[in-house]
């Protein structure tokens, strides 16, 4: 892999069902604001699903980005293998959208999403399952 060197940290963006939730790492160094951080990982993980339909953007992807110059850079896109909960140091569980509601996530949402999630594919799988059946 081949990357720019940059003087800041790499964050971690969780971002679910093409919903940016959480910035998984400490939030230090960057100077884009989160709601910025937040569009941009949206943003990005819409342009992967458009270039490639068959990626599958409704689980978890984890969008990793580094600012260059001033700008967001996409290291790498990360889904099965991806650390999914918050570090220690994360400070970035709540930021505030533009029109001034305050969004919230924990890692007891990341669990439940995960969670209900499969449970839904299941239940899913199984009826396409009855019904090719019947």
């Amino acid at each position: 892999m081949i990357q720019p060197r940059v003087d800041n940290k790499e964050y971690k963006v969780l971002v679910l069902n093409g919903h940016a939730k959480v910035i998984l790492t400490a939030a230090s160094g960057f100077r884009t604001p989160v709601q910025d951080i937040y569009q941009f990982a949206e943003k990005v993980v819409a342009k992967l699903k458009e270039r490639c339909p068959e990626t599958m953007t409704e689980y978890i992807l984890r969008v990793d980005l580094f600012e260059v110059d001033g700008k967001l850079k996409v290291n790498e896109f990360e889904s099965f293998e991806a650390d999914i909960f918050l570090t220690r140091g994360s400070t970035k569980r709540k930021y505030t959208q533009a029109d001034g509601t305050i969004l919230g996530w924990t890692d007891n949402d990341t669990g439940n999403f995960v969670t209900k999630f499969w449970t839904d594919k299941f239940h899913e799988l199984i009826s396409l399952a009855f019904a090719a059946v019947l």
